[in-house]
């Protein structure tokens, strides 16, 4: 039976595409395809309406297998949350537990925060899985690897994401493998990396199919339950007892946006700085006016010299940073659009590497402060999990 997926509004959206849109694409990504949509008007308050609230939630787990709670409007989130949270009780009749952010919810929710601290809770219970918010379409666009994962994890199946790799070579080896009758897979390449989605009714051929991808692909994988790569080198960071800085010039802090996304990384990071400019590198980080004069403030001895400085400025374990051209203008042809150095700095040791990547000036920066995170996580070591 094909799996269903139906959305809930907490409020009448002006337009219901569009709202949906990102509860839609994880959805979709997951070979979900037949989705329902039932808005609630909420003429009164949400506390008045919290009975036929309860009763929808309800009546959509036992005809769905992902259930999508989101609101129209912005304002007033604070109230909705307290809503939810007891809604998420009253629906799943799972036993409260305190949760290290802070508040009761039902034993088995993870719960996540946007960048506006508008939490997201998914609690997986019976046959469906509840994903819920008191804020709205913005909300679930920024957390969307974070339902990705619960929803494939939802559908039995594993959700493995990886650095860029052609998604061809990908097919072609699972084809050639025994198991390929008996699996579905679906490859979702995005700019700076690639998520597999595999699930199976057997679950000897899940397994050997996660197996396999480990052994043949596994120096590229990060994560084999749909985390992301934040997400991963946070919990490499907090088990090896390290700290991290950065310094962040072409990323303009996208970096730490990332890190601090995900609740608690204030245990693992102690903070960033972004010299945008060659005066801020000078004053900030330390770099020396000779030598970004010398070599350029895009540069593998400016690089190093950044992370060097921002370990040492924070205390911290480990220093990272990321300098670059991210286009359309700066570049020359010996520094063309695209080139990035990020560098890594220890007590220890020091390594820059050299990048070239493509695209959009959107995509450049992505791309960048994805490979910054994964040479951490390859300094950390990556898990095999």
């Amino acid at each position: 039976m094909a799996l269903r997926g139906e959305i809930i509004f907490l409020g009448i959206p002006s337009d219901i595409q569009w709202e949906a849109a990102p509860y839609l694409k994880a959805l979709y990504s997951v070979g979900i395809l037949a989705v329902a949509f039932t808005p609630i008007a909420t003429t009164t308050s949400f506390e008045e309406g919290a009975r036929e609230i309860e009763e929808t939630i309800t009546a959509a787990t036992k005809r769905a297998s992902v259930v999508c709670v989101m609101s129209t409007r912005g304002k007033g989130w604070q109230a909705r949350e307290e809503l939810l949270r007891k809604l998420l009780y009253r629906v799943s009749r799972k036993h409260l537990v305190l949760q290290a952010q802070g508040g009761l919810l039902p034993d088995g929710t993870s719960q996540f925060f946007d960048l506006d601290q508008i939490p997201l809770f998914i609690l997986p219970f019976s046959a469906t899985v509840l994903i819920m918010t008191p804020g709205t379409s913005a909300t679930v666009y920024s957390l969307q690897s974070e339902i990705k994962g619960a929803i494939a994890r939802s559908c039995e199946g594993r959700w493995i994401r990886m650095s860029s790799i052609a998604p061809a070579e990908i097919t072609e080896w699972i084809k050639q493998e025994s198991y390929y009758s008996s699996i579905r897979f679906k490859i979702i390449p995005n700019v700076a990396d690639l998520s597999l989605l595999i699930a199976s009714d057997k679950p000897s051929s899940l397994l050997e199919a996660v197996s396999g991808i480990r052994k043949r692909f596994g120096k590229v994988c990060y994560s084999f339950d749909g985390e992301s790569i934040e997400e991963v080198v946070g919990d490499a960071l907090l088990a090896k007892g390290q700290s991290l800085a950065i310094a962040e010039s072409c990323t303009g802090g996208a970096i730490a946006v990332r890190l601090t996304r995900i609740p608690g990384a204030s245990r693992y990071f102690t903070g960033a700085a972004v010299p945008y400019s060659n005066q801020l590198k000078e004053a900030i980080v330390s770099v020396p006016h000779f030598l970004i004069h010398k070599k350029g403030a895009v540069s593998s001895e400016v690089a190093a010299r950044m992370a060097h400085e921002i370990r040492k400025s924070a205390s911290s374990d480990i220093g990272l940073s990321v300098t670059g051209i991210a286009g359309p203008t700066g570049a020359s042809r010996e520094k063309p659009v695209g080139l990035v150095y990020v560098a890594l700095s220890t007590s220890a040791k020091s390594t820059v590497t050299r990048h070239r990547f493509y695209g959009g000036r959107d995509e450049i920066r992505e791309q960048a402060s994805q490979i910054a995170l994964e040479t951490v996580l390859d300094y950390l070591g990556r898990k095999s999990v």
